[in-house]
């Protein structure tokens, strides 16, 4: 009797181990399945932010070839006029087309215009200074090529600037390019907030510290 109730009780010990590795297992395969699923949607959201940079990137190119292309810009960039500063690159351009900073180059290089807006909303040479000095330093073919240009730049402050470049032409794109205008616009708080709300997930911009290719892009998406 003692045997039977030996052997009984060994086989409800196996059968209880049995059961409760059965449960963990479930439970690790669980948590690496929805584990897999979370990343899965991570890699997804990721993939989204970058494709909606990329559009507004586009956007920022789309409206510099009016400007690249275009007889009194060619014009600009031989013979820098007052005149075309005042009918055309006043504090108003700036803020309606979210401009952070514009960049005038002739065929060798010079600087024919450089000019920023500040978060106050107001002209900031220094500003601009700051900003061509670190794009010179990061990406130097944006300040000395005459090539067609657009990709994304981090300042030291951790801020990601989109920008485009584009030789300047005549209106009817005939060269030879005689110069470069450069548009840059701040990837703001405001754009990431639209974009946010499009993909109904916060995103973070992680900053790049010291790497200096312009195209590449860190961005980090949390599920809301």
């Amino acid at each position: 009797m003692k045997l039977r109730n030996f052997s009984i009780l060994s086989i409800l010990v196996v059968i209880s181990f049995f059961i409760l590795f059965q449960l963990l297992a479930s439970e690790f395969i669980v948590k690496k399945g929805f584990q897999k699923l979370e990343d899965e949607h991570a890699r997804f959201l990721v993939n989204a932010v970058r494709r909606a940079l990329d559009i507004k990137l586009v956007d920022l190119d789309k409206l510099l070839i009016d400007w690249a292309n275009w007889d009194d810009s060619y014009d600009f960039v031989q013979t820098p006029t007052p005149e075309y500063v005042q009918s055309n690159l006043l504090i108003d351009t700036f803020l309606d087309q979210s401009l952070l900073c514009v960049v005038f180059q002739n065929k060798q290089g010079d600087l024919i215009y450089l000019q920023a807006v500040n978060h106050d909303g107001q002209f900031d040479k220094a500003l601009a200074d700051n900003i061509f000095r670190q794009i010179s330093m990061k990406s130097p073919s944006l300040s000395e090529s005459l090539d067609k240009q657009k990709g994304m730049l981090s300042l030291e402050t951790g801020e990601l600037l989109m920008i485009a470049k584009r030789p300047v032409l005549t209106s009817k794109v005939a060269g030879p390019a005689m110069g470069t205008i450069m548009f840059i616009r701040l990837v703001s708080q405001a754009m990431q907030n639209e974009i946010s709300s499009l993909l109904g997930a916060d995103m973070t911009l992680v900053p790049l510290g010291e790497k200096k290719d312009i195209w590449v892009k860190a961005i980090q998406a949390q599920d809301k």
